[in-house]
C-alpha cells in the first residue's frame, strides 16, 4: 500500500497514512491538526527535527521555525540552508548570535594637544560581530536602521592631566550631538554611554579633548556598541 486516508467512527478523526500505512497526519473531532503525533493543540507536530519552515515563491532562500531535543525553539533566515538568527532555550533566555556589536580599543597610546577635539585611532578589536566597525576609519557603521547603544571611555597616562579636564564625545557622521559632551573637572578620564537613532549607513566615531595637553593610555580608550532594535 502506497498511502491513504481513513475516517473512524469511533474517535471522529481524519487520519493520513504514507507507504508501509505508517500514520503522517490526523486532523481530530476538534479540527486540530497532528503531523507525526495525535494533536494536543491546534498545530501539532512531532519529529526528529521538527521545522515550520517558509519560502517565497521563486526565491532559493528560505525561513523557518523548529525546535530541538532541548525544547529550545529556532529561528532562521536569509539563506538557502536556513542560518540561525535567533533561539529561545528552555529556561526562557533569548540569544541572537547575528545581532550587531562590537567592542573596540586605542591599541597604543595617542598624544592629544591642549583644547583639540581630537579622533580617537581605535584601531583594535576584542569582537565584531557583522563586521561593521572599521579600523581603518575608526568608525562604527549602521548596517541597518535602528537604536543602538553605545558606551565609550578614555583615559590620559601622565601626571598633568590630574590638574586639568578631560572629555568624550561620541560623533554621529562626524558632527557632535546635542549634550554630548560628558567631562570631569581635575580628572584623567571620561566615560559615558547613549542610545542613538541611526539611519542605515550611519556612522559613529570616538572623539577626545583635554586641558592641559595630554597623552590617551592604550587599551584604555573604548568604544562599544550593539543594536538594541
Amino acid at each position: 500500500l502506497v498511502g491513504g486516508v481513513l475516517y473512524n467512527n469511533t474517535d471522529n478523526a481524519l487520519r493520513f497514512f504514507k507507504s508501509g500505512f505508517s500514520e503522517a497526519m490526523r486532523i481530530n473531532s476538534s479540527g486540530a491538526l497532528g503531523i507525526g503525533r495525535d494533536p494536543a493543540a491546534l498545530l501539532h507536530l512531532e519529529s526528529s527535527e521538527p521545522e515550520i519552515r517558509f519560502t517565497y515563491t521563486g526565491n532559493s532562500g528560505y525561513a523557518h521555525i523548529k525546535s530541538d531535543n532541548n525544547a529550545e525553539l529556532i529561528f532562521s533566515a536569509g539563506t538557502t540552508t536556513g542560518t540561525e538568527r535567533m533561539r529561545i532555550d528552555s529556561t526562557g533566555a533569548v540569544t541572537m548570535p547575528a545581532q550587531p556589536a562590537f567592542s573596540a580599543y586605542l591599541g597604543s597610546n595617542q598624544s592629544i594637544a591642549q583644547s583639540s577635539t581630537t579622533l580617537v585611532t581605535i584601531s583594535s578589536e576584542e569582537f565584531d560581530i557583522g563586521n561593521n566597525f572599521n579600523t581603518a576609519t575608526y568608525r562604527f557603521v549602521a548596517p541597518i536602521a535602528g537604536r543602538y547603544l553605545f558606551t565609550a571611555a578614555i583615559q590620559y597616562a601622565g601626571g598633568s592631566p590630574y590638574a586639568g579636564t578631560a572629555h568624550s564625545n561620541i560623533y554621529v557622521n562626524g558632527g557632535t550631538r546635542n549634550d554630548g559632551w560628558v567631562d570631569f573637572g581635575t580628572a584623567v578620564a571620561s566615560t559615558q554611554s547613549r542610545v542613538f537613532n541611526l539611519a542605515a549607513n550611519d556612522y559613529v566615531q570616538l572623539y577626545a579633548h583635554i586641558s592641559p595637553a595630554g597623552t590617551m593610555s592604550s587599551n584604555r580608550a573604548k568604544l562599544t556598541g550593539f543594536l538594541i532594535g
